[in-house]
């Protein structure tokens, strides 16, 4: 009871972003592209098929995703049984390790603060929209959520005991077979115990982190990626996020800047709307937005003078380095590990600046969690009602393609997984997130390179991207094309072609 009585503030609101996380759940995979990706190969592991994406004509291979996460959903659908009950299982751990995470946040800011102002510096970015939405996605992203907080905090102790190092060296290796962006995690715990001269730990985190990437590779014989040709075709397409960046800042340096240090704490379409929109509602949240900005500079600064740097710290500015070196651009969900970090620095670099910048810095977080709250009830309101009707129309879209081709042709679709999980549709991908976020020819020359074998064939468009809206507009204009009627063109259209 007495730890109980201790640890309420943080387990309250764990427990209100897991409730918020469940009811926002919509029980639709693939909309996303990476969950369709995570869950479909999970599921031929499941059946025996191997680490490939099986609802793909063709069996494609699994591009650039760690095997960890599929293992997982691989061992859900054999204790679930049923594609449903895989789906809310794996929707409730991604909850459970956002809680968690929050949790473990929340203790390690009340180490260095108190009860109430950890719960505010915690709760800012957990109700985040991005937040939000890496719990509710079943994807790596929940369980890297986890493992960085867990990371932080192990640390304190890991110096103390050797269990808790031994522990550290784990969990900073898991992080590699869970994501792409994990190697940032066991290198920044690494460089840590190197400075402290910590060698034996220090190899032990690399190497456990190797072999467990290798034990994937060699188990599941998936495919290793060419990062370096990863990496060189998005600086030569100008997708790296260096060309994203400056190409915002000459339009907007003020939201660009913006965008780089708030996205982890405050990033919502509330920022969105409020940054971009007009009127003094607008000035004054673009002023505590940016009040909130100068006061992470300021914590930032001073811990890099004071050589106070933890897990938590090194682990963000790997992510940045990592965001600015690879094709993916400006993602804010990379930073979502991290977010209770920056709000830590806001918290001490108004302190060292005086007593009226905490004043001001607590009205400021206080505003953003109103507003953030707001945003978060009508996400949790939405979002399962959004992603329910389209996938229902991504769905019957599928169902009149296969209706119109009958025993003869192929279907591409944006979101393949979609098609496959609602109604059993098999598909060829249109393009993958990789290709669009580079750039937009990218996407039209991937898209129009793997069409342009179908003779006979139909085009589902999600009007997501504009690669997938020029590339049907295109098929339409054929002769003797077809565009399918009775669909909800809100969500989705499609273009039937061949003789």
């Amino acid at each position: 009871m007495t730890w109980f009585r201790a640890n309420w503030p943080g387990l309250a609101l764990g427990a209100v972003v897991l409730a918020a996380v469940l009811a926002a759940s919509s029980g639709v995979v693939g909309l996303a592209w990476d969950d369709g990706v995570y869950v479909a190969a999970g599921q031929a592991l499941a059946h025996g098929k191997g680490y490939l994406l099986a609802n793909r004509i063709g069996d494609q291979a699994v591009p650039l995703y760690p095997a960890g996460y599929p293992l997982l959903v691989a061992l859900a659908w054999l204790v679930a049984g049923s594609q449903s009950a895989t789906f809310a299982a794996l929707a409730l751990f991604s909850g459970l390790c956002v809680s968690i995470a929050v949790f473990l946040w929340w203790r390690i800011l009340r180490d260095v603060t108190s009860p109430g102002t950890a719960a505010l510096l915690v709760a800012v970015p957990a109700l985040s929209y991005t937040a939000l939405l890496t719990g509710e996605l079943r994807m790596a992203d929940a369980p890297y959520v986890l493992l960085v907080a867990a990371a932080a905090a192990l640390w304190r102790r890991s110096l103390e005991s050797r269990w808790a190092m031994l522990a550290l060296v784990l969990v900073a290796g898991a992080a590699v077979p869970f994501r792409t962006a994990g190697v940032v995690l066991p290198l920044a715990v690494a460089l840590l115990l190197l400075v402290r001269r910590r060698w034996a730990p220090a190899l032990a985190v690399v190497a456990a982190a190797g072999a467990l990437h290798a034990v994937l590779l060699l188990t599941l014989r998936t495919p290793e990626p060419s990062y370096a040709e990863i990496v060189r075709a998005a600086w030569a397409h100008g997708g790296a996020g260096f060309d994203i960046l400056r190409a915002n800042l000459s339009r907007d340096v003020w939201t660009s800047v913006a965008a780089l240090v708030a996205p982890p704490i405050i990033y919502s379409s509330v920022v969105q709307r409020l940054v971009h929109g007009a009127g003094a509602l607008r000035f004054v949240y673009a002023l505590a937005v940016w009040f909130i900005c100068l006061a992470v500079a300021a914590g930032g600064w001073r811990r890099l003078r004071a050589e106070r740097w933890e897990v938590g710290d090194l682990t963000f500015v790997g992510a940045v380095a990592l965001i600015f070196v690879m094709p993916l651009g400006m993602l804010p969900r990379f930073l979502v590990p991290v977010g209770p970090v920056l709000a830590l620095w806001a918290w001490e670099g108004a302190g060292a600046l005086g007593a009226r910048w905490s004043k001001g810095l607590r009205v400021a977080l206080l505003l953003v969690l109103a507003f953030t709250a707001v945003e978060a009830v009508r996400h949790v309101r939405s979002q399962p009602r959004v992603f329910r009707e389209r996938a229902a129309a991504y769905a019957a879209a599928g169902e009149a393609a296969r209706v119109w081709l009958g025993r003869r042709g192929l279907i591409a679709a944006e979101f393949p997984e979609t098609l496959w999980f609602e109604d059993g549709v098999r598909a060829v991908s249109t393009t993958t997130p990789l290709e669009n976020v580079q750039t937009a020819q990218v996407g039209l020359d991937a898209a129009r390179r793997r069409l342009e074998p179908i003779a006979r064939g139909c085009l589902l468009d999600t009007q997501t991207f504009p690669v997938s809206g020029e590339v049907f507009d295109a098929y339409a204009a054929r002769p003797g094309a077809v565009v399918l009627g009775g669909l909800d063109r809100r969500y989705v259209r499609a273009v039937c072609w061949g003789t």
